[in-house]
């Protein structure tokens, strides 16, 4: 019974503290007592369910019945707490200096923003938040206010408001929060808390697994310094200032503003440092839950930041993959030498499909190395390379080939380095590849017709695929100088194109022909999207960046679908443009010329056979020394 009187007093005292209206006071001190007397008399102790039986057996009026049940939750509170909560506190109470001061500054802040029938309702939301803190909380001061105790007035005291009351509450306490913010009182992170729909999506690294809470830890506290959350948070809206220049979709903005937000919160409420290590863990566990459909979209946003972070602007040309690696499942010892052997191909300057072809090669050969039983290079005996060579099978010997030329390279790296001590291990790998020679493949006078002629369904992608197709058509260029055509290299007085050949970097001047201007002037004109890009070509849709070269086969296959498997690829338009001037009788040095070759050695693979002038100077079969006895149907 004494902790009963106790807690009783601590009730008591609490309204005469907070001015409780007296008839509250009077009983509450009513219903204290009867239910102390009760439990003495019965030997009974005090619990919630007991005071709950104990009130339903009582034969009073509404108003009473409904007041003393409020005493009984204030004094299961004390029990549970050692204060009244403020689910149960009392409709006014007293704030304390710090408090009151801050709600009244900012009322006369915003005087002018609202009518004064207005103001009074603000007051009464504001001070609804800074009660909660005082009475749940004990703060009396806004720089003890913390993020969990936001999260925790979100969860219980504003979930407990009605709909209407709900979304007017949450609205005016989180531009009070930001006021306070602007004023340094507190983080903008409070007010972004309660501005979001999802509070739920916000995490502290207790929330997540124990190896992954760890190593963001260790990351985000040794990047605090470099880069702070509040320095995060600056450069995010940056980016989505940029984002807004260049004119990205409203799904793209609202998503990055949100993903960037829910990142900030995560890095502020446990004060780490922004690092990409960091940011892919947490979205490794959280993306799915977070993002749910805008996964991609949101992991995409976080790697143009990642960039723009780095170059200062964000660069629309990137394009970021995110499969795993197959290489991932080797074991250390196998896969950390394979970096290395990766990483000394790319200080080569080794194109990245090239370093992919060397990657995807070599990891087949150590699978089967490890299935193998090896659990050292130095174990590779050459009986194991025939094996493999054996069981390595591919749909053609190119393909074969082209992978046992990579791991041989590879072999003799190994030797280089010392993890094996047989240099020659790599000539036990065959090369199984003859040189070949290949009939030319060219567009016919129908097909050629057909690809000038073709327009999408789109009119204005149309006109850009028209003049794609035409440029290649009619003057020969590759897929990768007509996607990377500027303007500053169109000469409109003189008629030409002058431009740097991507695969040699050699410059070209080559002459326009009148229908390739004019598909180029429709597509300027009448087509292009209105960006500021320099490039002639761009893709059709925020942020209008110039198109890739897989544009140029995409082109080839829309015309000619049938042909997709048999030499059908915007090469063919070279290979065209080329024949076409040897059959009229263009020399070898001039076509070479024309299609950027600075020898005339190789022009022969895009020029097809001139079966017309062959007939003129034909051999006979004699005189070659083809005889045609023997074979397979002669003795």
């Amino acid at each position: 019974m004494d902790v009963f009187q106790t807690n009783s007093s601590i009730v008591l005292k609490y309204l005469s503290e907070n001015n409780a209206n007296p008839t509250v006071y009077c009983l509450t001190h009513s219903c204290l007592s009867k239910l102390g007397k009760f439990l003495h008399d019965t030997s009974i102790s005090y619990s919630l369910d007991v005071a709950k039986e104990w009130l339903s057996q009582l034969s009073l009026c509404a108003n009473t019945i409904q007041t003393y049940g409020k005493a009984i939750r204030q004094l299961d509170d004390v029990y549970k707490y050692g204060h009244v909560s403020f689910a149960n506190r009392i409709h006014s109470m007293i704030l304390s200096g710090q408090f009151s001061g801050a709600v009244s500054d900012y009322l006369s802040d915003i005087s002018g923003k609202y009518s004064k029938k207005h103001l009074p309702n603000i007051r009464i939301r504001c001070k609804y938040f800074l009660e909660y803190m005082q009475v749940e909380h004990q703060h009396s001061e806004i720089c003890e206010i913390t993020y969990t105790d936001v999260l925790s007035f979100h969860a219980t005291a504003l979930k407990r408001l009605s709909k209407a009351d709900y979304g007017m509450y949450k609205g005016t306490i989180a531009n009070f929060l930001r006021w306070l913010s602007e004023k340094g009182a507190c983080p903008i992170g409070f007010s972004m808390l309660l501005f979001m729909n999802h509070a739920e999506k916000v995490f502290m690294l207790r929330d997540f697994s124990n190896g992954t809470a760890l190593y963001i830890s260790a990351v985000g506290a040794s990047c605090l310094m470099d880069f702070s959350p509040e320095e995060f948070y600056t450069a995010s809206l940056d980016f989505c200032m940029e984002l807004e220049s260049l004119g990205y979709a409203d799904t793209m903005k609202t998503t990055a503003r949100t993903a960037l937000d829910l990142l900030y919160l995560f890095l502020d409420m446990n004060r780490l440092g922004y690092d990409p290590k960091l940011v892919n863990e947490w979205f490794h566990e959280k993306g799915d839950f977070c993002f749910k459909k805008n996964k991609y979209m949101a992991r995409r946003i976080f790697a143009l930041f990642e960039v723009f972070t780095k170059e200062g602007t964000i660069i629309t040309t990137h394009y970021f993959t995110y499969r795993p690696l197959l290489c991932d499942g080797l074991p250390d010892w196998c896969r950390r030498t394979l970096d290395q052997f990766l990483l000394q191909k790319e200080r080569e300057n080794l194109a990245a499909s090239t370093v992919c072809m060397y990657r995807s090669s070599i990891t087949r050969f150590c699978f089967f190395i490890v299935d193998n039983g090896i659990s050292s290079f130095s174990e590779i005996t050459p009986e194991l390379l025939k094996r493999f060579n054996i069981s390595d099978i591919h749909s053609t010997p190119e393909g074969k080939n082209a992978y046992n030329v990579r791991i041989r390279k590879f072999l003799f790296y190994l030797a280089d380095n010392c993890y094996t001590d047989n240099y020659f291990l790599g000539n036990a790998l065959p090369c199984v590849h003859a040189p070949s020679t290949k009939i030319v493949k060219t567009l016919t006078p129908d097909e050629s017709y057909a690809l000038e002629n073709y327009m999408d369904e789109d009119y204005s992608i149309g006109l850009r695929n028209q003049a794609i197709a035409l440029i290649g058509l009619k003057m020969g260029l590759r897929g990768s100088d007509i996607t990377e055509l500027t303007f500053e290299q169109i000469d409109w007085r003189l008629g030409a194109i002058r431009f740097i050949q991507k695969k040699t970097s050699v410059e070209r001047v080559l002459p326009m022909p009148v229908e390739v201007g004019n598909a180029l002037y429709r597509y300027i004109t009448e087509g292009r999207p209105d960006s500021k890009s320099k490039y002639v070509f761009i893709v059709h849709k925020a942020p209008y960046g110039r198109v890739k070269r897989n544009i140029c086969r995409r082109i080839i296959q829309k015309v000619f679908p049938e042909g997709r498997d048999d030499g059908y690829g915007f090469h063919i338009t070279r290979k065209t443009y080329a024949t076409e001037r040897f059959r009229n009788h263009v020399g070898y040095t001039e076509v070479a010329y024309l299609i950027g070759h600075t020898t005339d050695e190789t022009v022969k693979k895009y020029i097809s056979l001139d079966e017309e002038r062959m007939r003129l100077c034909p051999i006979s079969l004699s005189e070659s020394g083809i005889t045609m006895k023997g074979g397979f149907r002669n003795a």
